[in-house]
């Protein structure tokens, strides 16, 4: 057997198992150890392969190349959540939920983060005389000196290729800043006050939101020449929430509140704008979050989170929260799918069903105050909420607290605003 027909039978195998965690790290050691032997070397190894072919998790670990997936930029076994807290990036292993030794940043109000594959991140950032954008190398866990964009800067986006950071900058321009030298760009003016930013799944275009005189528009960036174009105007007058991309890239998905809710679906290929689905639960629409498929968007109002279809554009039965949890603060979806996790006022946690469409056992988060932020880690496993001085880990499996971390903080700035994982 030849060299090529060897990596073609690895790769066959490499593919009958999930891209995450353990299982590709492991993979891409042994692809690269694989490629320092000679050729003989290899051969044998095919045959030990072929032997073992009932346990095919085990030499697909031993065999798998890098020609089809690109190499993992990160050597760690479990995802590292990366929290921006102020002044300071903090990264929390998740298999042990302990804290490392935090990044200070020339910040003392971290609330964004961004980061790419290659590991290189950017952190909002203000002092008392100045403002910027910050770079942070998370894997040599250093910090830049801060990017002057001429303004405040808001929301980041970065491309998955890991190129180019846009920055909102408050509140009527983009800032690209050029990841190889951290050089900031032409700023890209926009027609509107801005609120929000997405990029397709491609990275081909960044979609801004925003209102122009009462009107809510969507302006498509193409990211090749930072040239905007012509605006998609929503028909139903609102104020913007948030703005998605389907995974497919097909999709622009824009949410409008606050107590007039409403969920727009846009195509990407036409520009044609699909009857707004009314949100009709009580209390204020604050967020939204799209399943791993594409398929469904869960909508956050007060007390209720409203499930709709984007095939059929309805929206489904509303699932209401546990009485005594308070409103609705923020919402995190798991890569699985499985779950829809809501964040509420009182720090507690509502799992819902995806499958079943009910709320589960609300999740008592004791000792912390004033909820910031929540996320899932990549493999589902673990959650986080941040909130007053300290972020709590829970086991998604049993839906408990395992570990309560403190960021050292003090004061409102401190706090944990905004979580980040490696691509």
């Amino acid at each position: 057997m030849d060299e090529a027909s060897l990596r073609e039978l690895l790769d066959r195998a490499a593919q009958s198992e999930p891209p995450i965690g353990a299982l590709v790290n492991k993979s891409l050691e042994a692809g690269r150890r694989l490629r320092r032997r000679n050729r003989a070397a290899i051969v044998a190894a095919v045959i030990v392969a072929v032997i073992a072919v009932a346990i095919p998790a085990a030499y697909a670990s031993r065999g798998s190349t890098t020609r089809h997936r690109p190499p993992a930029v990160h050597r760690v076994l479990w995802p590292v959540a990366y929290i921006a807290a102020g002044s300071k990036i903090v990264p929390v292993q998740t298999k042990s939920s302990t804290a490392e030794k935090a990044i200070r940043v020339p910040s003392d109000t971290a609330f964004e983060i961004a980061v790419g594959p290659d590991g290189k991140g950017y952190v909002d950032g203000s002092l008392a005389d100045k403002s910027g954008v910050i770079p942070v190398n998370l894997l040599d866990k250093t910090a830049g000196r801060s990017i002057d964009i001429d303004g405040k800067p808001g929301q980041l986006v970065i491309t998955p290729s890991g190129q180019t950071v846009y920055v909102l900058r408050k509140f009527r321009a983009i800032v690209p800043v050029d990841v190889a030298d951290n050089h900031a760009g032409k700023a890209i003016q926009m027609p509107m006050t801005l609120y929000e930013m997405a990029i397709s799944p491609n990275g081909q275009t960044l979609y801004a939101v925003g209102v122009n005189h009462a009107n809510v528009e969507i302006v498509p960036v193409r990211t090749a020449t930072n040239k905007a174009l012509k605006p998609i105007f929503l028909s139903d007058p609102g104020e913007p929430v948030q703005v998605l991309v389907t995974p497919n890239g097909k999709t622009l998905v824009v949410l409008e509140g606050y107590s007039k809710g409403s969920l727009n679906q846009i195509s990407v290929a036409t520009g044609k704008l699909l009857t707004p689905v009314r949100i009709k639960a009580a209390g204020v629409v604050r967020a939204a979050v799209l399943s791993p498929n594409g398929q469904t968007a869960y909508v956050l109002s007060s007390q209720a989170v409203t499930p709709v279809d984007l095939a059929t554009n309805t929206a489904g039965p509303t699932i209401k929260l546990p009485k005594g949890t308070g409103y609705g603060y923020n919402l995190a979806m798991a890569p699985n799918g499985n779950r829809v996790y809501v964040l509420t006022e009182k720090t507690e946690v509502v799992p819902i069903s995806t499958t079943s469409g009910k709320a589960l056992a609300p999740i008592a988060v004791r000792g912390l105050d004033y909820p910031t932020a929540i996320a899932v880690n990549p493999n589902s496993r673990v959650l986080y909420v941040g909130s007053g001085t300290s972020v709590a880990a829970i086991s998604t499996a049993t839906g408990h607290v395992t570990s309560l971390i403190p960021l050292g903080g003090t004061g409102f700035n401190t706090r944990p605003w905004a979580f980040a994982f490696l691509p």
